[in-house]
């Protein structure tokens, strides 16, 4: 009898370390982000080498829909997230996001990310589906981690 006690403390202890254990590293939608690579048509030539005369990298800007600036870093692949810090997430309801991508006066470009969120059992927004298009075109990748957009121009 005087072992069953420390016995069951000791299991309920372990018990109870798994819970915390399963939810360290868990899925969170909130640092879903983007990360895009401007390119040449062909190669791995940047986009905005010394040779471009159509594409300067000061002059792009990435917006959401309402205008406000998402992506203010010059630095080539670029990111930004899809939500912004301490934004109240809609749970249970298809979303669309879009973001502008102006390269130049004359050519925008288009993400558009549609999803649902629920509250995973850590209690962090976590997607219950997920599409992402560019331009349009769907795009294949993990929305919960970092999307890689690879950005060809001529």
């Amino acid at each position: 009898m005087k072992l069953l006690f420390p016995l069951l403390l000791l299991i309920s202890t372990a018990l109870s370390s798994c819970n915390i254990d399963k939810c360290e590293g868990a899925l969170d939608a909130t640092h879903a982000h983007f990360s895009l690579q401007y390119l040449a048509a062909t190669g791995n030539q940047s986009l905005f080498s010394s040779r471009s005369t159509t594409y300067f990298r000061d002059s792009v800007r990435i917006t959401d829909e309402q205008g406000s600036i998402v992506a203010t870093d010059k630095s080539d692949p670029v990111s930004f997230r899809l939500f912004k810090a301490g934004e109240t997430l809609t749970l249970g309801q298809p979303t669309t996001r879009r973001f502008l991508i102006y390269l130049s006066r004359t050519d925008q470009d288009t993400i558009q990310a549609e999803f649902k969120l629920f509250r995973n059992d850590c209690k962090n927004p976590q997607f219950e589906y997920a599409s992402v298009f560019y331009n349009g075109k769907r795009l294949n990748g993990d929305p919960n981690t970092e999307l890689s957009i690879v950005i060809r121009k001529p």
